[in-house]
């Protein structure tokens, strides 16, 4: 790996970081809403692995149900 021995590097080194992050989220909160919406035993043991709580898992269950029309 290269040394960061510049600004340039350090910006580009945050920006790679930040974009990774971003993706890390987004694969998150989508095995979430497929656990949520499926509501199934297996699924809500993945998203328990993810370290959502269970009490976090039924308010989205509950907010989506109170969305549909």
């Amino acid at each position: 790996m290269p040394t960061l021995n510049t600004i340039t590097d350090l910006h580009n080194k945050l920006e790679q970081l930040e974009q990774q992050a971003h993706e890390v989220r987004i694969a998150r909160d989508s095995a979430i809403c497929e656990a949520v919406s499926a509501q199934t035993a297996s699924q809500y043991r993945i998203a328990k692995t993810l370290g959502i709580s269970t009490a976090a898992i039924n308010l989205i269950v509950k907010k989506q149900r109170a969305d549909k029309p």
